[in-house]
């Protein structure tokens, strides 16, 4: 079909390969620099994977037609599964946060055609104009046969990836520095270090000493990048590593503090309740004492149910969060208002566990409640959040904030689902948003 259409096939294969690479780092969650790495590592290596493949299949088959499409198969099934197991690899375990974001489809977009104009260039103009495959792939070997030249290609790009200078570590553009360096600098005088050694080889035969080197400065480039490819590949799955260990590690001191921090109030808690229901006895009260007491005993009785479920449905919290506020205004009768705006079909949705109790409790602890100005908070839902808004009433005697319970339902968000929670202060009012699962 490409022979019939007077196109190259290496066109379409480069143009396969970048589709399939950035689709299994789209599907493994990878972010943006993941992915651009890859589909470089995948053009450099299956270009010279399939040419050896190719020759291995004449040498074992015959030339035939069916070496070619034999060939490809074989690549891109070596390269699609090892790109399915690597990308296992890369990606943070359990989050969604790194994954490549729609702002970015852009520039990945041009960092492709970018990637695709180059394989067509190198292809047309210097396997043809300066030296066939054959030749190249001669070319490359040579390094290997001078392995003090590459392993000081292969340690500088190590270098530079993984132990950057303090003066260069705030460096915007950090990677266009290294680029700099490496194929600007390093690739030539390597290159014209090499030269020196194949002074009268059989190699150089009657090659001028420009076509020399610039034979050797191409082959030096290719290995140049797969070597800060594969060093740039490495340094990202151990910063993937350490932020998943960080963020393992932010999200259990999350909850401990919160166990601790429920720990703490179930005492204050219970005892405060006890003597407003002690009040209401002895005020003969019994009616208004029974309906406490269902309350009290509602509200303890889902904290003993859903004490290690991670996610309830929002009927199930919002049934528990009407039964705290009903306790908080027997305290508060005039000095608290709670309204409620939630879709019918939101409902089932699933949010993080105590996550709205605690938003109401927090609003409560750091506000004044007064007849004259009571403390009003709304909870509301669009399909795809739920927001608690409370006004601002600073209290005379303001209570110290230990931010434990927005860092538990920062952390379960971000640990569970890669979400985040949408935190806004005015002069007037306190808002958080979360997302329904």
């Amino acid at each position: 079909m490409c022979r019939k259409a007077n196109i190259s096939s290496t066109y379409i294969l480069t143009a396969l390969s970048i589709a399939m690479t950035t689709l299994v780092c789209i599907r493994q969650k990878l972010d943006i620099k993941a992915t651009v790495i890859c589909i470089i590592l995948v053009n450099l290596l299956g270009a010279f994977l399939g040419t050896e493949l190719l020759n291995l299949l004449h040498y074992i088959l015959g030339r035939n037609r069916i070496n070619g499409p034999l060939s490809t198969f074989m690549t891109t099934c070596i390269l699609g599964y090892s790109l399915t197991f690597i990308g296992k690899i890369l990606k943070p375990a359990g989050n969604d946060s790194y994954r490549i974001k729609e702002k970015y489809i852009l520039y990945l977009t041009v960092a492709s055609f970018i990637i695709l104009t180059v394989r067509i260039v190198f292809e047309d103009y210097i396997t043809n104009n300066l030296f066939t495959v054959k030749k190249l792939n001669e070319t490359i070997t040579i390094f290997f046969k001078h392995p003090t030249t590459l392993l000081i290609m292969v340690c500088l790009s190590i270098f530079l990836t993984a132990n950057p200078s303090k003066s260069r570590r705030h460096v915007k553009h950090k990677a266009f520095y290294d680029f700099l360096i490496l194929f600007v600098v390093m690739c030539p005088v390597v290159s014209g270090f090499l030269m020196l050694f194949l002074r009268g080889n059989a190699y150089v035969g009657n090659v001028s000493s420009l076509n020399l080197f610039i034979e050797l400065y191409v082959a030096s480039l290719i290995i140049e990048a797969t070597a800060w490819s594969i060093a740039l590949l490495v340094n990202y799955a151990f910063e993937a590593n350490a932020r998943t260990i960080e963020e393992r590690a932010k999200a259990d001191q999350a909850k401990m503090q919160y166990l601790s921090l429920k720990r703490q109030m179930s005492p204050h808690f219970l005892f405060n309740n006890l003597n407003i229901l002690d009040c209401m006895v002895a005020e003969g009260k019994n009616k208004d004492a029974r309906n406490f007491i269902n309350n009290l005993a509602g509200v303890y009785r889902f904290m003993l149910k859903y004490e290690d479920e991670a996610f309830v449905t929002l009927r199930e919290e919002l049934t528990y969060v009407k039964m705290y506020v009903n306790l908080l205004t027997v305290r508060f009768p005039d000095g608290l208002s709670v309204s409620y705006d939630i879709r019918e079909n939101d409902m089932e949705s699933f949010i993080c566990t105590y996550s709205i109790q605690l938003l109401v409790e927090n609003a409560v602890k750091h506000n004044s409640t007064q007849e004259n100005n009571p403390l009003r908070i709304s909870i509301s839902t669009d399909g795809k959040n739920i927001t608690v808004v409370n006004n601002l009433i600073p209290r005379l005697s303001p209570v110290e904030s230990t931010g434990h319970g927005l860092e538990y339902i920062k952390q379960s968000y971000k640990e569970r689902c890669g979400m985040e929670i949408y935190i806004s202060q005015t002069d007037c009012e306190y808002k958080v948003s979360i997302p329904l699962i």
